[in-house]
């Protein structure tokens, strides 16, 4: 399964730079401005559907053709998006507390509590994505995964906007009875479920 690790990673490199110059950007735009929680939300969103392009690559060079004769099971070619999806999450969850760190010296305002809060929740944004189109997108194609996705996107998106420009949604939205790290093992539980689905929509499927 490293092999296909390895495929997928060239993969990003080359077709997915975009994302990973946005998601730079954004993260540096959120150093300046420590209150606009969008800049830092909007790119975990965007980098956590990097295996659905990835998907789609591979459904348009008809890879899943070729795979078959392969030595790896319809498991491990599932498998292997939802890790990607997991290393990617993580590697944004190490940068968003980065730049919270470095806002918490700008300020003098750092505190760890919150912002480890705030990067869990982030961390369960950017699963969120990947969780509920990838089922879709191995079921019935990319194409109409799509559309789930940009569903996702634009509810996602328009969401958290709405509520960091109407004040409801800031660094203080921490006094809640459900803590947000409870809310991300939830995230983290669903995320296995989701891969599971995945792995039976894509034994079952005809290629």
């Amino acid at each position: 399964m490293k092999g296909l690790l390895w495929k997928d990673y060239y993969m990003m490199i080359k077709y997915c730079r975009m994302f990973l110059l946005f998601a730079v950007v954004f993260l540096g735009a959120a150093i300046m401005e420590p209150d606009n929680l969008f800049l830092l939300a909007y790119p975990v969103i965007l980098l956590g559907m990097i295996p659905v392009n990835l998907l789609a690559y591979d459904e348009r060079e008809k890879w899943d053709l070729y795979s078959a004769v392969l030595p790896y099971t319809r498991k491990q070619i599932v498998t292997v998006k939802y890790l990607i999806g997991m290393l990617i999450n993580l590697s944004m969850f190490v940068l968003v507390m980065a730049v919270l760190v470095i806002q918490g010296m700008v300020n003098q305002s750092f505190h760890m509590t919150e912002s480890l809060e705030l990067g869990a929740l982030l961390l369960a944004l950017g699963l969120l994505t990947p969780m509920v189109v990838l089922p879709f997108s191995f079921k019935w194609g990319t194409e109409k995964g799509r559309v789930v996705y940009i569903i996702c996107m634009a509810v996602a998106c328009g969401g958290i906007f709405v509520l960091t420009s109407e004040g409801l949604l800031n660094p203080n939205i921490f006094q809640m009875k459900v803590s947000l790290l409870v809310l991300t093992a939830i995230m983290l539980v669903l995320y296995v479920i989701s891969w599971q689905i995945s792995i039976r929509f894509y034994e079952k499927k005809e290629l």
